[in-house]
């Protein structure tokens, strides 16, 4: 059985861990490019069967800004830190709902787990000790690895 992690965002990560002998066999990230992410993903359809995908669905965590004890900020300089940031969060919930809706059209096997349900943003030299990966790794890959290691 093959897991494929997935970190969607402006760069998607894809990590191939194989379940039967406990290695990953790929770890890449699109940089900026969701057609190629979906010729990846396409190829994967003949081999549905052997295949089962782990999306960080990053649409279920509600972003709240403002609570009882943090309320919103009046400078100028931290409202427009909020607005980027709600910006990007935006944008990699948009990837997640395209992902999800490329992997219903390929009808290849998901599930969908919530933002911060494993580990992320480890740094290379202690996910290599992890993992037994010996390249090169992006911090999404790292992420998107992360999903799937162990199962």
């Amino acid at each position: 059985m093959y897991w494929i992690g997935i970190d969607p965002g402006v760069d998607i990560g894809v990590a191939v861990w194989n379940s039967e002998i406990k290695i990953f066999e790929e770890l890449v990230t699109y940089r900026n490019n969701f057609n190629k992410f979906r010729q990846y993903m396409s190829r994967c359809e003949d081999g549905r069967s052997q295949i089962k995908v782990v999306l960080e669905a990053t649409y279920k965590k509600n972003h709240i800004w403002e609570t009882p004890d943090r309320p919103l900020p009046t400078s100028r300089k931290k409202i427009l830190e909020l607005l980027r940031i709600a910006r990007n969060v935006g944008m990699n919930q948009g990837s997640a709902w395209e992902i999800k809706h490329l992997l219903e059209y390929l009808n290849l096997p998901h599930i969908e787990v919530v933002q911060g349900s494993s580990p992320t943003k480890m740094e290379e030299d202690y996910f290599r000790k992890i993992s037994k990966w010996k390249k090169r790794s992006s911090e999404h890959s790292r992420d998107a690895a992360m999903l799937v290691i162990g199962r």
